[in-house]
């Protein structure tokens, strides 16, 4: 395992896809998202291939990020994480480019979604989920309000009662959203200006 082969997330079937990759070992050290993949998806993998899958959760892009720059890359055959990351950790030499010869599925994958700026050639990760963030509101409770904007999330009649997803670069891009300020990686001044605002 002399570098990571990263999946921006990964289900039974990239892992079924990939087994032939790791069937030397007998097992594939993948690190995770906490509750991404069930069990049993694990167990059935195991049963169908004869690999273990060693199995290991982290909480936050920056966590996963420390640990695999402390082992310089090595311990994990599949990481899963947010495209953002993929862009450091390529740049960095930490990844490892995918052999997709032994990915027969890659054929299937919507083209939309290769080719982004975070791995402009797809070399790096394989797409698997898309996601956004968004705004909530329990409308028994608080009625179904004519519009809601991210600005609400400091409205007074909220406080103590909003949930917001523990992420720094979501939370920081919601408070930009806030100020009608582009979501796109801030500049230390764009930072600064809304700080001192």
């Amino acid at each position: 395992m002399n570098r990571i082969v990263t999946v921006t997330a990964l289900v039974l079937a990239a892992l079924l896809s990939a087994a032939t990759a790791f069937a030397g070992s007998g097992k594939v050290y993948v690190y995770n998202w906490t509750d991404y993949i069930p069990e049993g998806v694990l167990d059935r993998f195991t049963e169908e291939t004869g690999i273990e899958v060693v199995y290991t959760t982290y909480d936050s892009n920056e966590s996963m990020y420390a640990k695999l720059k402390m082992l310089d890359g090595k311990g994990y055959d599949v990481i899963v994480p947010s495209t953002y990351f993929v862009s450091k950790m390529r740049r960095e030499g930490l990844l490892k480019k995918l052999d997709k010869s032994l990915l027969p599925n890659w054929k299937n994958l919507d083209p939309i979604y290769l080719g982004k700026s975070f791995d402009p050639e797809s070399a790096y990760s394989v797409p698997y989920c898309h996601g956004g963030s968004g705004i909530l509101i329990n409308a028994e409770r608080y009625g179904n309000p004519k519009s809601l904007s991210w600005k609400d999330l400091w409205n007074k009649d909220y406080e103590q009662q909003i949930q917001l997803q523990d992420d720094l670069r979501e939370v920081f891009g919601m408070a930009l959203a806030s100020l009608a300020t582009p979501s796109t990686t801030p500049t230390r001044h764009t930072s600064r200006k809304h700080t001192n605002a």
